[in-house]
């Protein structure tokens, strides 16, 4: 068992105050929700950053957003791409990237990049769905936000919406964050109390998909020999704008 496993099984155990049987605590969600109420202006950064070198993330810290904008220009610089076809930058749109400034940095490296628009008049047509296939695949690094990232196990809390594509962080071979510090929660308790109070609130505030990523793509299927990004990017970079300060 993994440290960061243990670390968390002890914590829900405390926090439930519940005796366990062979190891095994007995847990129903509805307390492990109410358990712990999250502290998202907790100082999480440090165990954050140890928790990203374990999972093989490359971490950066920005002083604010236009320091988060040269930073992955800097990315977008050293990345080679994994294949001939990737000559682009693809990016999700959402208000956090668009304060960036991405666009003109990356562009002014020569590289092209691609925003995924969000289109409200009605489901895509084939020929959307095949011009934003073809853009992703070409796409040597995808950008995204997240939700929250739970510092525990530097694990991303990703829900996909209009213009938010999954296919973003899953297809291009280099993964790219970009959160505020705020948006940190200490563990998965204080994600479970907060997404249950989201519910109790919105019936629909779950209603959209939601995946956790913890780290890059990686298998050791065969030969029991650990090969990054079968399945996925070959590489994260997590780069957190400090708005705590």
């Amino acid at each position: 068992m993994s440290i960061n496993r243990r670390r968390f099984l002890d914590r829900v155990r405390n926090a439930l105050h519940r005796k366990t049987t062979h190891g095994q605590a007995h847990i129903r969600y509805e307390d492990l929700a109410a358990a712990v109420a999250p502290d998202v202006s907790a100082d999480v950064l440090g165990i954050l950053a140890a928790s990203a070198v374990e999972a093989n993330i490359h971490m950066t810290r920005a002083a604010d957003h236009a320091d988060a904008g040269r930073a992955i220009a800097g990315i977008v610089r050293e990345t080679e791409a994994e294949w001939a076809h990737q000559d682009a930058v693809i990016s999700w749109d959402h208000p956090l990237l668009e304060r960036l400034n991405v666009k003109c940095l990356v562009e002014a490296t020569g590289t092209e990049f691609i925003v995924t628009h969000a289109d409200h008049s009605g489901p895509l047509t084939t020929e959307d769905r095949g011009a934003f296939r073809e853009q992703v695949m070409r796409s040597r690094i995808g950008i995204t936000s997240a939700d929250y990232c739970v510092a525990e196990t530097a694990t991303l809390v990703v829900r996909t919406r209009p213009g938010q594509p999954g296919a973003v962080n899953l297809v291009p071979s280099v993964h790219v964050a970009v959160i505020l510090a705020s948006q940190i929660l200490p563990d998965f308790v204080s994600l479970y109390a907060l997404l249950e109070k989201q519910q109790a609130s919105d019936p629909d505030a779950l209603a959209h998909r939601m995946t956790l990523i913890t780290g890059p793509s990686k298998t050791g299927d065969i030969e029991l020999v650990m090969v990054r990004g079968a399945h996925g990017p070959r590489a994260l970079h997590l780069v957190v704008i400090d708005d705590l300060t």
